[in-house]
Formats: C-alpha cells, sequence, structure tokens
C-alpha cells in the first residue's frame, strides 16, 4: 500500500553517503548567528522546544495532526556544521506531520502559511528512540531549523464511527462491515485479477490517518491482491462509482503485531471510491 508519511523527510536521519547526495538548496543557507542557542525572547515549550518567528505568514489556519505540508529548511548543528537542507523546488518539501520528528511536529502545527521560524530543538525531539527499532543507529545532537511553511494540504475528514461500524452497515461473514456512502452507476462488480483505480484514505481506530491518495491529488491504481485481506473483501462488492466505508477486523488487516514498522496495528476503517475498472 502506498503510505504518505516521509519516514526521512529531514535529513541528517540518514547516512553519511545518502546526505552527499542530497539535491542542491538554496544559496542562503549559512548559519545564523544565533545557531549555537535560543536567545532570551525565543518561546519555549513544556517539551523542551524553544522557537522565534522570523516572518509572519498571511495565513490563517494551523496544520491538523493528519495533514501534510510543503516546506522549505535548512538545518545546523548548534556548532554550526550543515545538517540538512531542503531542495531548491519551487513548491517546496512534502512532509506530513504524522512522519516528522517530534520537534519539526510541534513547531509546524503552530505555524500559518507564509510564516518563517527559527526552531532550537533539543536532541531528545529530533532523534526520539524508537523502542521497536534496535538496528537504526541513532543520531545525537541538538539540531537549529529555519523553517517557511508554504502550503498545507488537509487531510480527508475522519469518519465519526472508528471504533464499531453502524448499524445500517452490512456486515460479511468475514467480520468485514461496508457503509455504502455514495451509489455508482457501475453495473460489474470487480473480480480477484483485475486492477482497480480507487480515490481512498485509511485510518487506525485512534483516528490516526495511515494513507490517502487525496494528498496526491488523483486516483492511484491498485492490484486487488496486493490489498489487505478485508479490503480486497470489500471493494469486490463494489461497482465503478460507489463510495463506501469499510471496518476491516485487525485478523484481515496488517495485524495486532504488524512485520513492517510502517503498517498499522489493530481495526482499520478505509473510505474507498471505486474510479473505475482496469
Amino acid at each position: 500500500m502506498r503510505l504518505i508519511a516521509l519516514a526521512c523527510v529531514f535529513l541528517w536521519l540518514c547516512d553519511a553517503s545518502a546526505r552527499a547526495a542530497d539535491p542542491p538548496t538554496r544559496p542562503s543557507s549559512a548559519a545564523p548567528a544565533d545557531v549555537g542557542g535560543p536567545p532570551a525572547d525565543a518561546e519555549k515549550t513544556v517539551s523542551g522546544l524553544a522557537m522565534k518567528v522570523v516572518a509572519r505568514g498571511a495565513g490563517k489556519l494551523h496544520p491538523k495532526p493528519n495533514d501534510c505540508v510543503r516546506v522549505r529548511y535548512a538545518a545546523w548543528t548548534r556548532s554550526g556544521e550543515k545538517a540538512g537542507a531542503s531542495t531548491d523546488e519551487e513548491g517546496g518539501e512534502l512532509a506530513c506531520l504524522r512522519g516528522m520528528t517530534p520537534g519539526l511536529a510541534e513547531a509546524v502545527a503552530k505555524m500559518v502559511v507564509g510564516e518563517q521560524r527559527r526552531l532550537w530543538i533539543p536532541e531528545a525531539l529530533a532523534f526520539p528512540v524508537d523502542p521497536n527499532d534496535d538496528d537504526q543507529p541513532r543520531r545525537k545532537a541538538d539540531l537549529t531549523y529555519d523553517l517557511t511553511l508554504l502550503a498545507i494540504l488537509s487531510a480527508p475528514a475522519t469518519p465519526r464511527a472508528l471504533k464499531h461500524a453502524p448499524p445500517k452497515a452490512r456486515k460479511l461473514p468475514s467480520g468485514v462491515a461496508i457503509e455504502l456512502v455514495k451509489r455508482g452507476p457501475g453495473q460489474a462488480h470487480p473480480d480477484p485479477a483485475q486492477q482497480l483505480t480507487m480515490n481512498l484514505s485509511c485510518w487506525t481506530t485512534d483516528g490516526v490517518l495511515h494513507e490517502s491518495t487525496k494528498f496526491g491529488g488523483k486516483p492511484l491504481v491498485y492490484r486487488i491482491a496486493e490489498l489487505v485481506p478485508g479490503l480486497a473483501e470489500a471493494v469486490q462488492q463494489l461497482v465503478a462509482g460507489d463510495v463506501a466505508r469499510v471496518w476491516i477486523p485487525a485478523t484481515l488487516a496488517y495485524g495486532s503485531k504488524p512485520k513492517r514498522r510502517s503498517q498499522p496495528a489493530g481495526n482499520l476503517v478505509y473510505e474507498v471510491e471505486l474510479v473505475g475498472l482496469e
């Protein structure tokens, strides 16, 4: 399945060879005079993050936890060593709050479009310990960022019923439940060997957005055989044009203990639009 969260959007989490191959950055990448630590007038949060508004933005809205954003940034260690930077693309780099390190996510959630902030992120918020990953070496450094928020890509609305399917949903013998939100004009149901063009979004029962085609702005093509079993079963009940919500038990998703870190544990809720059959 296609994931939206970018696990290594902000650099220096990668090895030295990956950093050397980074795309070119904007010329104004010299470390600021206060790279070594926050000034007295910087805002300090309970977590240990310090930040200061460098340029105010014209936006009114703040990113929400499931949103993605486009940003430009440069990062340094406290000694002024370059630790990473965004590419020189006009629209900035895409990142999702769920995929950011804690310090960056906390800062971005307080920003508006057009705003630039300088961040002083302590090591614990820049390179948090992952108890589920014993293999990845952990970097150790406090970081300073110059970060500009260019755009907010709003996440799809989270369904109200996450823990349990509503009574009107159709229950399949497997435990999958389907609620038809919109009926399409199609006549044929997909067969297991087909490819489908779909818009879809997936949430955990805690409301965490796992993936969504909305951020890409267009539907994607999926092979039924590549979908988790519960979703594969559900989409074969639909016809082209149908929009449905699907509640899938963990045993027909990734399980209670997924094999990969990127896969969500437990029951899942999907919203699916079957655009067409290939």
